[in-house]
């Protein structure tokens, strides 16, 4: 169990980095999810969400600016 545990936060701190390391990235190519009104998930395959204006739903890229990291969730703006 408690190794279970200790490998369990490690992979939590990782993503956690991951995601921080996200937001520096100048842009992120995002595809819009069909049903999931401002939600997509971008190229390293982080769930993303938009603020403000919604990108076109569909299954084509759009291009977004990380602005920052809620839970698991990588938010983003159109750029």
């Amino acid at each position: 169990r408690v190794r279970g545990a200790d490998l369990r936060a490690r992979v939590d701190a990782k993503k956690r980095d991951f995601l921080q390391r996200q937001l520096e990235l100048e842009q992120v190519w995002v595809v819009p999810e069909e049903g999931k009104e401002g939600r997509g998930v971008n190229e390293f395959y982080v769930d993303c969400r938009f603020g403000g204006d919604c990108p076109p739903r569909g299954k084509s890229l759009v291009k977004a600016r990380p602005v920052g990291v809620e839970g698991e969730v990588l938010l983003v703006e159109n750029a």
